[in-house]
C-alpha cells in the first residue's frame, strides 16, 4: 500500500510518504526505489503508482533540466518538457505530488499524472490537501476528519 499526502498551510507545503519497501512490476524487492525526494532546486515529489515508470520520469527530467539549482529557470524547462515528454513509452501509470514555489514564488501543490483521461498531465492544485495511492479508500477518511 502507498499513501503520499500533500499539505499546504500557512504558507508552507509538506510532502508525507510511507515508507514501505516496495516492489517492481516484476515482483523483485525494490528498496532503492524513493518514493520522495528534490525534483530539482525549489521542487519536491511524492509518488504513487509503478515506482519503475516514475523512477525513469524523474531521471529523464533531472537530466533535461539545465540548471539543476536555479528554481525559477528549472521549473519552466520542466513545464516545457512536460509537455513533450513521452508519456505514452511509459508503460504503467504513476502519479506524483510535486512541490514547487518557483511558479509564485510561494510554495504550491501540484498533482502530475502520467496517464491522464482529460490529457492534462499536471495540474495545480487550489485545496490545502490532496491524497494519492492505493491507501487513499482506507486512510483519506481518518486524515480528513481532522482536517
Amino acid at each position: 500500500m502507498t499513501y503520499v499526502v500533500g499539505i499546504k498551510r500557512y504558507g508552507m507545503v509538506a510532502i508525507i510518504c510511507d515508507t514501505e519497501v516496495t516492489y517492481s512490476p516484476s515482483g523483485k524487492k525494490a528498496p532503492y526505489f524513493i518514493k520522495n525526494g528534490r525534483l530539482f532546486a525549489g521542487c519536491s515529489y511524492g509518488i504513487s503508482g509503478c515506482l519503475d515508470s516514475a523512477n525513469a520520469f524523474i531521471i529523464n527530467i533531472q537530466n533535461t533540466v539545465s540548471e539543476f539549482d536555479n528554481a525559477r529557470k528549472s521549473w519552466r524547462e520542466f513545464t516545457r518538457d512536460l509537455k513533450n515528454h513521452p508519456f505514452h513509452r511509459l508503460y504503467n501509470p504513476f502519479e506524483m505530488i510535486i512541490s514547487s514555489n518557483a511558479p509564485a514564488g510561494r510554495p504550491e501543490l501540484f498533482h502530475l499524472r502520467s496517464h491522464p483521461k482529460d490529457g492534462q498531465h499536471l495540474i495545480r492544485i487550489r485545496e490545502d490537501i490532496l491524497t494519492i495511492g492505493s491507501g487513499k479508500r482506507l486512510l483519506d477518511e481518518c486524515l480528513l476528519d481532522f482536517h
